[in-house]
């Protein structure tokens, strides 16, 4: 269930929902900024999360 919701942002939608708070607020302009930057966190949040599962790898019973 989690990874299907993940899958439907990840398919496009949050970049419609980004753009429309932008236009909402009249900040459309910065698009490319504001795009940009989220994916960005996005990319560091997964390589973070890689890194812990190295070191959780052995922790864990097969």
């Amino acid at each position: 269930v989690f990874f299907g919701l993940g899958e439907a942002f990840r398919s496009g939608t949050h970049k419609a929902m980004i753009y429309a708070y932008l236009e909402q607020k009249g900040w459309f302009k910065h698009k490319t900024f504001a795009y940009g930057r989220t994916r960005s966190f996005s990319l560091i949040g997964s390589s973070l999360s890689a890194f812990a599962a190295i070191f959780l790898m052995p922790f864990l019973k097969s």
